[in-house]
């Protein structure tokens, strides 16, 4: 697991899952992947459900931190 010191994110490289420290570094990714899905429409489904696992994981992460 690596952190990228400008954003804050922890990467795990296996499970391409970014896992920020706070809520509100979690709000932000959530809006920045928003935004993509407008963006791109193409991969809406995809992200949408990648956008899915990633809140869900989040939550278990902080109820278990």
């Amino acid at each position: 697991m690596t952190t990228n010191n400008k954003t804050g994110y922890k990467y795990d490289e296996e499970d391409d899952i970014y896992m920020p420290d706070t809520i509100w570094q979690e709000l932000r990714f959530i809006f920045f992947m928003l935004n993509y899905i407008c963006k791109n429409p193409e991969k809406q489904e995809k992200e949408l459900k990648n956008l899915r696992r990633q809140i869900a994981i989040y939550l278990f992460w902080m109820k278990n931190k």
